[in-house]
């Protein structure tokens, strides 16, 4: 009996939320919920206590979100 193994690295890429044109302009009158940046800069902040991340990417929702969707647990 051989056995033979062989290891294979998968590059993992980052889940693409697919920018949404109606959320991603700043100009429009969208109602419904959308996800907007929101970056906390630690240093400009003076917390020089944080050592790292330098720099956090909180973002925030707005608008009105679809009864599933403003829940924390849609199953609920």
């Amino acid at each position: 009996l051989e056995i033979h193994m062989e290891e294979t690295i998968r590059n993992r890429s980052k889940r693409n939320s697919g920018s949404n044109s109606l959320c991603s302009n700043s100009n429009n009158k969208e109602s419904r919920c959308c996800r907007y940046p929101l970056v906390v800069n630690f240093v400009d902040l003076g917390w020089d206590f944080i050592v790292a991340p330098k720099v956090y990417e909180a973002n925030f929702c707005n608008g009105k979100c679809p009864f599933l969707h403003a829940h924390k647990y849609a199953h609920k």
